[in-house]
């Protein structure tokens, strides 16, 4: 924590700020502004700053589903050992898991902040999510559920990689039974560090230049996981 602190203390200029937004850009994507991107901001459009009701109303939208499906696959969920189901299979799983996700999506409007500091608070919800969401044909699906969670609700799940998150918080490599418990340890971890007044105020800042430069920043959850992986690049040594 006290290492990602010290990166947001370059955010308290604005001039500061801007230059330090542009080096998490760069550092985040492997494609500049590629499809990677793109997809994720598409995705972003129709689910973040949006009400439950309209949550509800999309989750019924093929085309949608194909968007979730085609952005998850630009993030590298059907490369190397990881495989997704092919895209008639995924929609039925998402659909499958759609009152989990209504039902979640309205209790996070019912919290205070509405966003990934309310975790602890809705962690029974979000388990039995985790637990019942598998768009997957590889067994584990801890990486694959935490990015597709968050692309559904962006304020409140932080994406997960192994390269970066995993071995950035000295996680245990997790295995298929014990993902669930990797999930959670990492969520309270993002969750104590963004409740941070002063944290919260720097993650912020970021969030507010990307909505209008349409860069990665664009909630509280991402610039966190954006810390870390601009961290693991620029000390390839200590993130082994």
């Amino acid at each position: 924590m006290k290492i990602l602190a010290e990166l947001l203390e370059q955010c308290t200029q604005s001039e500061r700020i801007r230059r330090f937004n542009e080096e998490l850009n760069k550092a985040v994507s492997r494609t500049g502004r590629g499809h990677d991107l793109q997809n994720y901001l598409k995705v972003l459009k129709e689910t973040k700053n949006r009400p439950p009701e309209y949550l509800e109303k999309i989750l019924h939208d093929e085309d949608f589903l194909i968007l979730l499906y085609t952005t998850l696959e630009s993030w590298g969920m059907n490369q190397r050992k990881a495989k997704m189901k092919s895209k008639k299979e995924f929609v039925q799983a998402v659909k499958e898991v759609y009152e989990l996700l209504v039902n979640l999506a309205y209790k996070i409007q019912k919290t205070k902040e509405r966003d990934i500091t309310e975790f602890e608070r809705l962690e029974r919800e979000v388990k039995e999510l985790y637990a019942h969401l598998d768009v997957m044909e590889s067994c584990s699906k801890l990486v694959a559920n935490s990015k597709l969670m968050h692309f559904i609700l962006p304020y409140f799940i932080m994406p997960i990689d192994h390269a970066n998150t995993i071995r950035f918080l000295n996680v245990p490599d997790p295995w298929e039974k014990v993902e669930w418990k990797a999930f959670k340890m990492i969520h309270i971890w993002a969750s104590e560090f963004a409740k941070k007044h002063k944290h919260k105020d720097q993650l912020k800042k970021l969030v507010e230049i990307d909505e209008k430069m349409g860069g990665w920043n664009q909630t509280i959850p991402k610039v966190v996981d954006n810390l870390i992986i601009y961290y693991c690049k620029t000390h390839q040594d200590k993130c082994r």
